[in-house]
């Protein structure tokens, strides 16, 4: 009996271990929960879009765009290109720092520039511009960087400036038989003095003809602009350092503004206010402009024309006056690569690329055979670098005067520049209204 007993445990136990090794070879397949992958496979990178403001026409943009393709491709991201007018441009920029919405990289005029410093919002750009060897940071001018540096900061990367140059009427200098103002530099002659009595000596009111125009053609109004070289000339300056003073009331000052006077009512030498008559017309023997005006003579002119640097006056160090265009960055989540954008569009492959369009404020790309070798060899190299180059290395350059509360004052000079062209006001008397206009317009 034990035996039987002892043999139906042993069979038991058997059948157990069969049916433990068995049991998942007999479920179903159907019954099985299928495996799901919820891993996503991994994306590719995406591309960072990138936004570049500037104004200009859309041939510019085009150019711009083209010029980007190879800094698109290298840096996976997409630039682009944000075209304003210049009309709308401070006032629509103005509102996009205000609600965080501006380019990743914009241009400045210099009349902006301290107005978007004062913002807070441009990225501080020193640190990345000083470390980059292949940059070559020290190859800019140094003058062209003052206007965007603060303290050891700079907020803004020239890329495009324009000291002025006068244009003389070669046919007509030779015909009166006098000194050409390039000959005049050569001997050390080049004086305010020598600028006006040339003009004088020039002027033929049966002819139509006049001495001189100190307005640019693209800016028949800026009165303040155009008389800077003359104001700095004479040792005097428009605003005290800090620009919290109206300073033109000194005797340098009130000698520019009467030499000015003079010129429009007593020697009606300069151009009268209001005549938008231009240089190529060849009845202006002188003319104050910028460089890039020359495109408007080049085989359109029955005259032979040359430039010459601004003639000096009582302070021969005076440095010549400047607009500027800059590329500054806004902070936001792209600003590093925003500062890399606008170190590939300032680098000196990219300045050569734009320099017949775009005086560099590079030495190496002024001092370039590209930038000295003008179109049919007008101007000649060797005006060109007596006349624009040789004063930037020096005596330098200077910023024309700009302020946050530019445009008021702006406004207020010019209303005042206009009741002098009525005659009814002395320029000492102009000057001290000036002063008393915009000494508010200041604190």
């Amino acid at each position: 009996m034990k035996k039987l007993i002892s043999l139906a445990l042993c069979l038991m136990m058997v059948m157990t271990l069969l049916t433990a090794c068995g049991g998942k070879t007999e479920t179903p397949e159907t019954s099985e929960t299928p495996t799901v992958n919820t891993e996503k496979e991994p994306e590719a990178t995406k591309k960072v879009e990138l936004k570049l403001s500037l104004w200009g026409n859309d041939e510019r943009k085009v150019k711009f765009e083209e010029l980007l393709k190879p800094f698109n491709e290298a840096n996976n991201c997409t630039v682009e290109v944000v075209l304003v007018p210049f009309d709308e441009y401070m006032q629509k920029l103005s509102i996009q720092l205000a609600s965080k919405s501006a380019p990743d990289v914009i241009w400045l005029a210099e009349k902006m520039v301290p107005q978007f410093i004062e913002s807070g919002e441009l990225v501080d750009l020193s640190a990345r511009l000083k470390a980059d060897a292949e940059y070559d940071f020290d190859d800019f001018f140094p003058s062209t960087l003052d206007l965007f540096t603060r303290g050891n900061e700079i907020y803004g990367i020239p890329f495009s400036f324009g000291p002025r140059v006068i244009y003389y009427n070669k046919t007509l200098f030779e015909a009166k038989g006098l000194p050409t103002p390039t000959e005049l530099y050569k001997e050390g002659k080049w004086t305010l003095d020598a600028f006006f009595e040339s003009a004088k000596a020039l002027t033929d009111s049966s002819n139509g003809v006049y001495g001189m125009k100190l307005q640019g053609a693209t800016e028949p109004t800026a009165y303040m602009n155009s008389l800077y070289d003359i104001v700095l000339s004479n040792g005097a300056e428009y605003f005290n350092d800090d620009m919290t003073e109206f300073i033109l009331n000194s005797e340098g000052g009130i000698n520019a503004m009467t030499r000015y006077y003079n010129a429009l009512f007593v020697d009606e030498s300069h151009v009268k206010p209001g005549d938008q008559s231009q240089f190529e017309t060849g009845k202006i023997a002188m003319a104050r402009d910028t460089f890039s005006y020359a495109a408007n003579l080049r085989g359109k002119v029955d005259f032979e024309w040359d430039i010459v640097a601004a003639p000096k006056g009582s302070d021969p160090e005076a440095k010549v006056t400047s607009g500027f265009a800059n590329y500054s960055v806004t902070k936001g989540e792209n600003q590093e690569l925003g500062i890399k954008l606008a170190m590939f569009l300032t680098s000196k492959e990219s300045m050569l690329n734009l320099v017949s369009t775009f005086p560099s404020p590079r030495s190496s790309v002024l001092g370039s055979d590209a930038f000295l070798n003008q179109p049919e060899g007008l101007p000649s190299a060797e005006s060109v670098k007596l006349a624009f180059v040789d004063q930037i290395e020096s005596p330098g350059v200077k910023a024309y005067p700009s302020h946050e509360n530019y445009q008021k004052i702006d406004v207020e000079i010019n209303r005042l520049f206009e009741l002098m062209f009525t005659k009814e006001y002395s320029p000492e008397q102009i000057v001290e209204m000036m002063k008393e206009a915009v000494d508010p317009l200041l604190k």
